[in-house]
């Protein structure tokens, strides 16, 4: 057994110190006792569990000493919390003959509230944390005892928070929808709702749920504890209250408290502005997204979602813009010089390249072709806290639109041949081309025979078909690269690259052949007259070349009509 001297009934001049020793005398010796009967039971175990014991043994001694020395309160909590501890784990691991064991943890539990008092002697140093002077809001506290009311209030008195308190758990309810407190201080026994129940309604209301609750019970059992931490508590404090770590903690979830709420409030604000940004996104008539500093599209509007069909979750596998480019490309909606499969690798990926360095760029400007016949304007600008913002424009119509005037401009609405102001363009460049490589190339000028007799007496409907008929002859007749064009009336025009006279006069021949047989398949007597000159033979300038090749057709017409003559045969005559 342990030595105590406090059981020597010494006289003491510190009279409250003694009488609580006294209070211990029969609890210390009870705990003695079971701890010494440990020592036959240590026999009959397990060297782990022989370990534990002793450990038990050793925190046993520290307490003795410990409490004949009326030490720290806090040394002796922690020796005999040592007891506590190993005993509960031998009852976890040994659950046999457990009688023992629960009884030396019931004997510490006993003792621990009175070595919280042993020291009572010394001045206790009530500390009001510094927050407690400009803290403020609403404590609502139910419990369904008046006197622990009134005990709590005067404890938190000097405080600037307001006080509200109700008896019931059903009228607690009703306050808390209206005045919205800002910590709620709750015991959990309770006659008409518990306060398991109370805190389960909170934690189940979106309203409610972020109100920290402080649970304040006179029960103490560890299942208690556990099940209000899992419901939704903030921390549990249990009967008889120390006022600092009671205001500690008010003051700790008060502070919590306005923390979320200002996060709450921040993220209302920021959903907020993203709601207003997600519907002036949305009101955009064009494609419009945002890329982040990654280059992932983290934003997209439906018309957007129209044109590329994004069909991936971009939380779940975020999708960077050269992954974009390349699921395009995949999908075939690029139209990059024609049908993906006659394309080669290199060429798709010096487009990605191009694409992406213009994507990369301070601003960009890009025009697109898709392959559903959709034209994009697409614009980039860089956003100076990271990432880029784009709007893909669809300007199909306006394309076609230019594509149309183009083509008024320069092709001949009767038979959709190049005009004679396009012819000259072509010309022109042919002719740069020609010196740049030192090649030479051909006009042939066309004229109809006997064509004003086919208006005179046919009609103009009939001279119109004539008209087409003869330009798509001559289309089919050249390749693919050279140029055919009507210059008026009954005029044609034509403009060959890289060929020698001898191919020409193959031409020529053939384009009269043609032509015959659109006059013998209609009963119609007509034909042609073809001039032809070569550049830079028969001039350097475009008037020129044009001007030669109109003097041998002319020439041809002279010789009876239905010929060709080359301008160099008329030189050298």
């Amino acid at each position: 057994m342990g030595y105590y001297p406090f059981m020597e009934n010494k006289k003491t001049t510190k009279k409250a110190v003694t009488y609580k020793k006294n209070t211990l005398q029969g609890m210390a010796l009870s705990l003695d006792k079971k701890i010494q009967d440990l020592h036959d039971f240590s026999k009959t175990v397990s060297q782990d569990i022989k370990d534990d014991i002793l450990k038990i043994h050793k925190a046993h001694e520290t307490f003795i000493s410990l409490l004949n020395k009326v030490s720290s309160k806090h040394d002796m909590r922690a020796a005999l919390g040592g007891i506590k501890g190993y005993a509960e784990l031998i009852l976890d691991d040994y659950p046999i003959n457990s009688n023992i064991f629960i009884n030396i943890i019931k004997d510490v539990e006993i003792l621990l509230p009175f070595i919280d008092r042993i020291q009572s002697k010394k001045k206790r140093d009530i500390h009001v944390p510094i927050e407690a002077s400009h803290l403020t809001g609403k404590i609502l506290m139910i419990d369904d005892s008046q006197e622990k009311h009134d005990l709590i209030k005067r404890q938190l008195s000097y405080t600037s928070y307001t006080f509200l308190s109700t008896l019931s758990g059903q009228k607690a309810l009703e306050i808390i929808s209206q005045y919205k407190p800002d910590l709620i201080l709750l015991d959990l026994m309770m006659p008409d709702i518990n306060g398991f129940e109370v805190l389960k309604h909170l934690k189940d209301n979106d309203n409610t749920a972020p109100i920290p609750v402080l649970i304040i019970s006179s029960s103490n059992e560890t299942d208690d504890v556990i099940r209000a931490l899992k419901a939704g508590a903030e921390d549990y404090l249990p009967m008889p209250l120390n006022s600092v770590i009671l205001l500690t903690r008010v003051n700790a979830c008060i502070q919590k408290k306005r923390m979320r709420d200002r996060e709450t409030h921040y993220i209302r604000q920021l959903n907020e502005s993203r709601l207003r940004l997600e519907k002036a996104i949305q009101s955009i008539d064009e494609g419009f997204a945002i890329f982040d500093g990654q280059e992932n599209i983290v934003m997209f509007n439906d018309k957007f979602q129209t044109i590329y069909r994004i069909t991936q979750n971009l939380e779940k596998y975020p999708l960077s813009y050269e992954n974009f480019l390349r699921t395009n490309v995949a999908n075939n909606r690029y139209m990059i010089q024609g049908p993906l499969e006659n394309i080669s690798s290199s060429v798709v990926e010096k487009w990605i390249e191009t694409k992406l360095a213009l994507f990369r760029q301070e601003t960009s400007h890009d025009i697109m072709a898709l392959t559903q016949g959709q034209w994009l304007e697409i614009v980039t600008n860089r956003i100076s806290g990271g990432g880029t913002v784009c709007l893909h424009k669809d300007i199909t119509q306006r394309i076609l639109k230019e594509k149309e005037d183009h083509h008024k401009a320069h092709y001949d609405a009767l038979t959709q041949l190049a005009n004679r102001s396009y012819f000259n363009i072509k010309l022109k460049d042919a002719m740069s081309k020609a010196d740049l490589h030192h090649t030479s190339l051909s006009v042939l000028f066309f004229d109809l025979d006997g064509f004003k007799a086919i208006n005179d007496t046919l009609g103009h409907d009939m001279g119109d078909y004539i008209l087409k008929a003869v330009g798509q002859t001559l289309l089919k007749t050249f390749r693919q690269g050279d140029t055919v064009a009507r210059f008026g009336g009954d005029e044609f025009c034509a403009l060959v690259e890289k060929v020698t006279p001898r191919d020409i006069e193959t031409l020529a021949k053939r384009c009269m052949e043609g032509i015959h047989d659109i006059g013998k398949r209609e009963n119609i007597d007509f034909g042609v007259s073809i001039g032809v000159s070569f550049y830079p033979q028969d001039g350097i300038s475009l008037e020129a070349i044009l001007k030669a090749a109109d003097t041998a057709m002319y020439k041809a017409k002279h010789q009876g009509k239905g010929h060709y003559v080359f301008f160099s045969d008329i030189i050298i005559k």
